[in-house]
């Protein structure tokens, strides 16, 4: 048809709203100053005399790191500097930078030919040190996080510690205050860091979005590292304690044999709910927990111009599609600023692609040494089977022996009789268990435990580990009554 033509036409429009992400980094480039403060008070501005370095920081796991190579050609910097003088990076879009990124202590300098090396850590350091003895019963863990800091680090502020209601109950004995802080994080699904200022941030995780940088291939990407499975964040080996009865804990294991033949090793979860009240409790959760923690999220690198706003823990827009980055936020696990003389300074992050997605928030899960500290789980044994009594489900047999009101205790009239349990299978070979029994004149009574569903029986002393000599996976429980003033209320069995 040609223009002219008498013919109607059409407009066909599409409804279907597509998505435009126009993320336009700073225009800028950035620039930074680094200064050396001596612990006289003089200070060295260092920015020119930089060949190499580069300054780390990270999320809930650990605290910053920097390294630096000086020219020191013409001696302006021999012997200086011995340790413990305070390093101060600024970076910004300005062309005199005041934005603190960084602070941090000197550890080591080393004086060779015509350079100087200078090594330390983020201003956290000290706290690396401390050793925290405290208990909190059923606290808030940021009320618990305020605490710790007043009591242990003075010096730094609590301004951007966000309010988190979970509670936690811990006893800690000498425990690093840091890894006070990582259980509290992991307790909560919270991140935490400390700034430049010494002001401690603490935050729920992907909730805190850097709103002025942006990585975007084109512009001011630079490169896209691989990307792979992070198995540091593996758990293949989840263990869950319930309530405890009778100084008994209800627990079990639940394990991932595939994880343990790819990775060559247990990475291990403890996980405590006290409101699970029964071992079938306990095996639901620890299979939905082992289920959620045994697939390694995929981790990676991206290296861009600066980025001197950013900091660890916050959201960074990325767009790289080319290499399966479609634009979107991504977590910042770590940073890492590199400086070069003559050069532009560059940021590395790593990031995480994706995560599991079930929430990662839970009451009261911490470390395994916490847990066992707390438990009456001496052993680190993996199941347990606690016999109450309250009616004859447990029951294989009696010979002269009955329940009456809770309890097990001979017949009247005997002066001897035996009680035998059902079977319980588990999954592999059990090779060694603890007995613990509660009730009156227990010393009266004679336990046994079978691994073979009672082929062999072999004598146990209460409370303590017992070695089994037999092979087999069906475990029983006998008990030889010798007195009618006998009377036990609950049997419990933890084994492996």
């Amino acid at each position: 048809m040609c223009v002219g033509d008498n013919v109607p036409t059409t407009t066909i429009r599409s409804r279907r709203r597509i998505p435009v992400y126009v993320w336009v980094p700073p225009s800028n480039y950035p620039n930074y100053k680094i200064i050396i403060r001596r612990r006289s008070g003089y200070v060295d501005d260092v920015t020119d005399y930089i060949l190499n370095g580069y300054m780390s920081n990270q999320v809930t796991e650990g605290i910053g790191s920097f390294r630096f190579t000086i020219d020191n050609s013409t001696s302006r910097f021999y012997n200086v500097w011995s340790g413990n003088e305070t390093v101060y990076i600024y970076a910004d879009y300005t062309t005199n930078p005041t934005n603190t990124i960084f602070r941090g202590i000197v550890e080591k300098v080393y004086y060779g030919g015509y350079y100087v090396h200078v090594y330390g850590r983020s201003s956290a350091l000290p706290l690396l040190y401390k050793r925290v003895t405290r208990k909190y019963d059923g606290i808030a863990i940021s009320t618990i996080l305020k605490s710790l800091i007043s009591d242990y680090a003075p010096g730094f502020t609590t301004s951007n510690v966000q309010t988190c209601t979970t509670t936690l109950t811990v006893n800690w004995y000498q425990k690093p205050f840091w890894d006070c802080v990582k259980q509290l994080c992991y307790a909560s699904g919270y991140d935490c860091y400390v700034d430049a200022n010494n002001d401690f941030h603490f935050f729920q995780e992907k909730t805190i979005e850097n709103t002025v940088e942006a990585v975007v291939h084109g512009i001011n990407l630079l490169e896209t590292g691989d990307f792979g499975r992070d198995y540091s964040q593996v758990r293949n080996k989840v263990t869950v304690y319930g309530a405890t009865i009778d100084d008994v804990p209800i627990v079990y294991t639940a394990t991932d044999q595939d994880s343990y033949n790819e990775i060559g090793r247990w990475q291990e979860e403890i996980i405590t709910d006290t409101n699970i009240r029964t071992v079938a409790e306990a095996r639901d959760r620890a299979i939905f927990e082992l289920n959620r923690l045994k697939d390694p999220p995929i981790v990676g690198t991206i290296t861009s111009l600066g980025l001197p706003t950013l900091m660890p823990g916050e959201m960074l827009r990325i767009s790289d599609p080319d290499n399966g980055l479609a634009p979107g936020t991504y977590k910042v696990l770590s940073l890492e600023h590199t400086f070069r003389h003559g050069d532009i300074m560059q940021t590395k992050v790593t990031i995480e692609k994706f995560s599991p997605s079930v929430p990662t928030m839970m009451k009261a899960r911490i470390e395994a040494e916490q847990q066992l500290s707390d438990t009456p789980n001496p052993y680190e044994l993996e199941y347990s089977w606690i016999i109450t009594f309250d009616d004859e489900t447990d029951t294989g047999s009696h010979n002269n022996t009955e329940i009456a009101s809770g309890r097990l205790k001979l017949v009247s009239g005997a002066s001897s009789g035996t009680w035998i349990s059902t079977t319980t299978t588990a999954t592999n070979n059990i090779t060694k268990a603890q007995v613990k029994a509660a009730g009156n004149n227990i010393t009266q009574a004679t336990f046994y435990i079978s691994n073979n569903n009672g082929a062999t029986w072999q004598t146990v002393t209460l409370n303590d580990l017992t070695t089994l000599s037999s092979t087999g996976n069906k475990l029983k429980i006998k008990v030889v009554i010798n007195s009618s003033n006998v009377e036990i209320d609950t049997i419990g069995i933890l084994y492996s």
